[in-house]
């Protein structure tokens, strides 16, 4: 019993930790190896009171798609651009910057 009373401790240390860790080097490693670009809003879902988005970026003519991140405002719609921050050495590894969207206004808009 003690030596699984261990285990379970131990799991229960170690993979937070290890989460941790891996959030630690990416703000790291977006710190010292980041470039900041527009992304463009490919997709919005809405799940219940939460709204998600999906971007696409394009580094040396390759198209990297992102995973669903939460709009936590709902203020980006299809077509919207989202400033994004990745590795240069991993383009897979980003972070979007959310910030208030900036949209010309239109004639409705000016009424």
């Amino acid at each position: 019993m003690k030596t699984f009373s261990i285990c379970v401790l131990s799991i229960i240390i170690v993979i937070p930790s290890f989460g941790l860790f891996q959030k630690v080097r990416k703000e790291k490693d977006l710190k010292e190896k980041g470039r900041t670009i527009n992304s463009c809003v490919i997709d919005k879902k809405e799940s219940g009171k939460h709204y998600y988005v999906k971007c696409s970026y394009v580094v040396d003519n390759t198209e990297y798609i992102t995973f669903h991140h939460t709009d936590t405002k709902n203020s980006y719609h299809l077509g919207d651009s989202i400033k994004l921050v990745y590795n240069i050495e991993n383009p897979n590894m980003y972070e979007l910057v959310f910030e208030t969207p900036k949209r010309q206004l239109t004639l409705q808009d000016k009424k």
